[in-house]
């Protein structure tokens, strides 16, 4: 990720957020401020993201939480299956409450904005 130019680069981030994001018209401007990004900084975030487990230190967490997450639409597992790995994920903060949005990729927020919106006026009005 880090040493990818061209083509090459253009195609991954490509591939990449139409992963990530359902709303095809939001597509073009993330596809773009991905590849005005700096390939070492990105790729050195993304490696930090996927190799730190912060699961144990849940149980520091205090305050109320809420999580939104999606079914991808590639995965390799059902919804109910996507459920029970956030449940066993945040099993060390009991008071997590767990949300699946469903018609969304990983970017709620665009996917989804009223359902977003709305969960975190929920979130934020009972504190």
């Amino acid at each position: 990720m880090a040493t990818m130019t061209g083509e090459a680069r253009r195609s991954m981030v490509e591939q990449t957020i139409n992963s990530m994001v359902r709303t095809e018209s939001f597509r073009p401007g993330l596809i773009d401020q991905s590849l005005a990004s700096d390939p070492a900084v990105s790729g050195q975030a993304f490696y930090e993201v996927i190799t730190t487990d912060l699961r144990p230190e849940l149980r520091n967490v205090s305050v109320p939480l809420t999580v939104l997450f999606v079914h991808p639409p590639n995965a390799p597992v059902g919804p109910d299956q996507i459920e029970q790995y956030y449940r066993l994920s945040y099993a060390n903060a009991p008071q997590a409450v767990l949300k699946r949005i469903p018609d969304a990729y990983h970017f709620i927020m665009f996917d989804a904005p009223e359902v977003f919106q709305r969960e975190l006026r929920t979130f934020l009005e009972a504190r």
